[in-house]
Parts: C-alpha cells; sequence; structure tokens
C-alpha cells in the first residue's frame, strides 16, 4: 500500500520543455500533493502550485504527475527521493469532476518533464 502522499510539500525543478525552463529561468516550482491514486501498481498524484503561473497564454495550476522510468515510483517520495517524472498540466474544474485522474481528454499540448523532491 501506498503511504499517503497528500499534503507533502513538493518542489517541482524543470527539465523539459526547454523553452518553458529559460521563461522561467529555471526557477523550481513549488507546490503541494491534493490527490493521489493508484492504478494497477502505479502511482499518480495531482499537484497543485503554490503559486500559478501563465505559459503561452495557458495558466498552469495542476498537474498530473507519474514516475517517468520503469524503475522509479513516486512512493520514493516518502522515503525523502527525488523522482524523475513526467506532468500533465489539468484545468481546475477538473479537479472537483468524478474523476480528476481523467486524462482521456488530452490531446497534446505543453507537459512538463522534471524531478519532484520533497521540501
Amino acid at each position: 500500500m501506498l503511504d499517503s502522499l497528500i499534503n507533502l510539500r513538493v518542489m517541482i525543478n524543470l527539465s523539459d520543455p526547454w523553452e518553458l525552463g529559460e521563461a522561467r529561468h529555471w526557477e523550481p516550482l513549488e507546490g503541494v500533493i491534493i490527490n493521489e491514486k493508484i492504478e494497477g501498481t502505479r502511482p499518480f498524484i495531482i499537484i497543485q502550485l503554490k503559486e500559478s503561473f501563465e505559459y503561452k497564454n495557458v495558466v498552469y495550476e495542476y498537474f498530473i504527475a507519474s514516475a517517468r522510468h520503469v524503475d522509479d515510483s513516486l512512493k520514493d517520495l516518502s522515503k525523502g527521493k527525488a523522482v524523475f517524472s513526467s506532468f500533465t498540466r489539468i484545468p481546475p474544474e477538473q479537479i472537483m469532476s468524478s474523476d480528476p485522474f481523467d486524462l482521456s481528454w488530452w490531446r497534446g499540448g505543453i507537459g512538463l518533464i522534471g524531478e519532484i523532491v520533497v521540501i
């Protein structure tokens, strides 16, 4: 079973897309884990940023995150380990939906890649 990650404060260190990193001067994104879900054996989390930001006319505040590499797991965050992850922006209204982790509607756009670290 996954130790609950909800309410953990985290920092996202961006690595991609390069243009976004440059636009933000490579400053980390600070946030809090507000929801979690296990699909099969794979954990997913939703992170709410402490401060939203706008990039290419889109406001970014919420992300669904999953570990990027097969040997990594988000549950390692509770052990103090950094986890290289993929992030998909979701709109605020999805947070209150019946399945906030549903990405069936997502057809592209800016996804992020970076490392999550507990702070």
